[in-house]
């Protein structure tokens, strides 16, 4: 006899009761036969037109550098003001009252940034999103890099940790 049987018990019932002994019968199921398409659109997605360009070296590094410096001031181990060439002033202020805030998950330990990936959406801006660990939770990081003005440089102007 299995053990595993012995500890479990009938299901409860969930349905009410049918009324009466007659049982309505399974309707046959329609077969559907395929018609000739009216359009020239066979219901294929189409080919892409032409590979958007790929972000270049430089941005995915910058992009490594600037959210592990935010994992730094996530953790107190740096200052947010520390930040000045990297990010907007608005991500800054914003992850000043972030840093300040009390976090349940920052008793589980350091956060290690995990992988990073960027993807260009338009010609000036990139999407950057990728995870860090905290002990054995994953969360998520997302953000955006735009032109730094001063001379081909990157600067997260947003910025979403989860």
């Amino acid at each position: 006899m299995n053990r595993a049987r012995a500890f479990l018990s009938r299901p409860p019932h969930c349905e009410p009761p049918l009324r009466g002994q007659h049982t309505p019968a399974a309707s046959p199921c329609r077969t559907v036969i395929r018609t000739v398409r009216r359009s020239p659109h066979d219901g294929r997605s189409a080919a892409t037109i032409g590979r958007a360009t790929e972000p270049d070296a430089g941005a995915h590094r910058f992009a490594e550098r600037a959210l592990r410096l935010v994992l730094e001031v996530l953790d107190h181990r740096r200052t947010p003001n520390q930040l000045r060439a990297v990010l907007d002033q608005a991500v800054i202020d914003t992850l000043r009252s972030v840093s300040a805030t009390p976090v349940p998950s920052r008793s589980l330990g350091a956060a290690l940034l995990g992988p990073v990936r960027i993807q260009r959406i338009n010609d000036s801006n990139i999407e950057v999103f990728g995870t860090y660990t905290r002990g054995p939770r994953v969360f998520a990081l997302a953000g955006r890099l735009s032109p730094d003005g001063r001379g081909g440089g990157w600067r997260v102007s947003s910025l979403q940790v989860g």
